[in-house]
């Protein structure tokens, strides 16, 4: 329902019934309250903008612990930079003298994505059975 709500809005000009029908049932199906508007907590008359980031959002939170879909959806919407470089940060736990603890934050490694990474190689028993096929740029 995610990707049919997604596909459908990027190839309107602006969000329609059917995308935010999408939206709705995911919304319902996890027990949201329709509201007033019967809208679930979606905006009304969304632009396709905000209605990417609104499918962005429910992504997110639908899928937050089911595998890599998270990795694959920053990959394939070309933000990979923004969120997978950077400090990744732990904790460091340190007693007082008084016998409590304090935590720290701390940089733990620094991560830089390499934007080579959103596309991968194409499988070469792929390419073998369709040579008009061309690799990905390494």
């Amino acid at each position: 329902m995610l990707g049919a709500a997604e596909a459908l809005n990027e190839i309107l000009p602006a969000p329609d019934e059917e995308v935010y029908g999408w939206l709705i049932s995911i919304r319902r199906r996890a027990g949201i309250k329709s509201g007033t508007d019967g809208l679930y907590g979606l905006k009304a008359n969304m632009t396709q903008d905000e209605m990417r980031e609104a499918i962005y959002q429910e992504r997110r939170v639908e899928l937050a612990l089911e595998g890599n879909h998270r990795y694959n959806d920053i990959r394939r919407w070309k933000e990979g930079t923004k969120y997978l470089s950077g400090f990744k940060h732990g904790i460091e736990w340190r007693k007082k003298t008084d016998g409590t603890f304090t935590s720290y934050s701390i940089e733990v490694r620094r991560y830089t994505f390499d934007e080579r990474t959103y596309v991968w190689p194409i499988p070469r028993v792929e390419i073998v059975k369709m040579p008009q096929m061309i690799q990905n740029p390494v």
